[in-house]
């Protein structure tokens, strides 16, 4: 699978936006109330709504989102008629942003039909900023929606909601507090072992694999230690993204696998449910070899 996203990484790299925002004239923003309120995200908003004639806001993007928070989405937006889906969150966030950008184009399929296996063939323009360094779903072809019917999570993939492009902006994750900075690093490691050892392994998703863990391994505790350290930040981001890479060309298995039915049915982050599987998922693997 190729991955054409052009990455936008650093400090202060979104202090101007022109160069993308150019010939854009209705914009969606997507994002949760929580994330809506850090400062830099005000800014960008703020800058957004300078160079932008229409720009929706949506801060309604619950934690793990079902089938049903998307369609009640859908149905309180004043227009599908955007030109640009911008997503500023964590992975839930980003993943909606992904299927609006599906879901916002003319004869795209309903919500319903990709649930039920149709693929999109055309997405606007979108660019995806995570607020966390975890889930990688910037990097990543799916969408992972709750079916509470179902008792289960389901993903919708297809490399058409591959973002045209990321921004890796380190500021904006300094306001997660000490444990979520552990427990989405732990999601990304689940993440690059995961795609490390699937039986689908295979020489570009290893080195994005290896490349992610290097880099984890190396500044996660950092991030905890010293919150305001932009490098290690930084860093983590691009362990993150590495980690959705390896999703993009291997895949998760018994670990995310075993986590669904049960994060379909609690209010939990999917981090800790990474946390509770991940040792006797270690455990079998060994067994098996």
């Amino acid at each position: 699978m190729n991955i054409n996203s052009t990455v936008i990484s650093g400090y202060q790299s979104l202090n101007d936006m022109s160069y993308l925002l150019n010939g854009k004239e209705k914009a969606l923003l997507v994002t949760d109330k929580n994330i809506e309120g850090i400062p830099a995200v005000q800014a960008l908003i703020a800058q957004l709504k300078q160079q932008i004639a229409t720009v929706s806001v949506v801060n309604s993007v619950p934690p793990e989102p079902s089938q049903h928070d998307v369609a009640a989405i859908l149905s309180a937006l004043p227009s599908r008629d955007v030109d640009l889906v911008i997503g500023v969150g964590g992975g839930s966030v980003l993943d909606v942003a992904k299927l609006l950008s599906v879901l916002c184009v003319k004869n795209a399929p309903t919500l319903e039909l990709l649930l039920a296996g149709e693929k999109p063939q055309q997405r606007t323009t979108s660019l995806l900023i995570p607020t966390t360094a975890g889930t990688g779903s910037e990097a990543t072809p799916n969408a992972i929606l709750a079916i509470p019917e179902k008792e289960t999570k389901v993903g919708i993939i297809s490399p058409v909601m591959l973002p045209d492009f990321v921004a890796l902006v380190p500021e904006l994750t300094t306001s997660m507090p000490g444990h979520i900075a552990s427990s989405t690093g732990i999601d990304a490691l689940c993440h690059l072992i995961e795609c490390f050892t699937a039986t689908v392994s295979n020489p570009v998703a290893d080195n994005y694999a290896l490349t992610g863990m290097k880099k984890l391994f190396a500044n996660l505790e950092t991030t905890i230690n010293e919150p305001g350290n932009l490098q290690a930040r930084l860093e983590m981001l691009w362990a993150s993204y590495y980690g959705g890479a390896s999703i993009a060309h291997a895949g998760t298995h018994l670990v995310h696998a075993m986590s669904y039915p049960l994060g379909a049915n609690i209010t939990c982050p999917t981090a800790w449910l990474m946390q509770s599987y991940w040792p006797p998922a270690c455990v079998l693997y060994v067994l098996r070899r």
